[in-house]
């Protein structure tokens, strides 16, 4: 399990602040690692008493989850009362514009119903 860095995480990554995504607990923005030059994406949340125990079922849903259509989390940061997830950055837009785009399959279906199932709530983890 990944752990949670308690600094600023603009130390480590340059935040581009146009977000590219709407996600149900936060925005999507593309970030670059200082040191390494990786592109990544970061899903910005703001730590909501009411929202802690989503975010938390959405962080153990990917930090479980391994497949190779699946952004593999990179680290988690808390500063300022924002939680800033890093993954992998997949172009070719998310799971809804995905599912939009194709015509209702068993596979659609399942996705939706695990996603739903291990958010714990009526949403899709785009990120999947």
């Amino acid at each position: 399990m990944h752990n949670i860095r308690i600094i600023s995480p603009f130390i480590v990554y340059d935040i581009n602040l146009e977000p590219i995504a709407q996600g149900t607990f936060g925005k999507i923005f593309k970030a670059t690692n200082r040191f390494t030059g990786q592109l990544v994406a970061v899903k910005v949340q703001k730590c909501l008493p009411q929202k802690v125990m989503g975010c938390l079922l959405e962080w153990e849903l990917m930090e479980t989850l391994a497949h190779p259509m699946i952004p593999k989390l990179i680290e988690k940061f808390y500063w300022k009362n924002l939680f800033y997830i890093f993954m992998e950055f997949y172009t070719g837009g998310d799971l809804k514009q995905l599912l939009n785009k194709t015509e209702r399959t068993e596979s659609k279906s399942l996705w939706i119903r695990a996603s739903d199932k291990h958010c714990n709530q009526n949403a899709i983890n785009r990120q999947i």
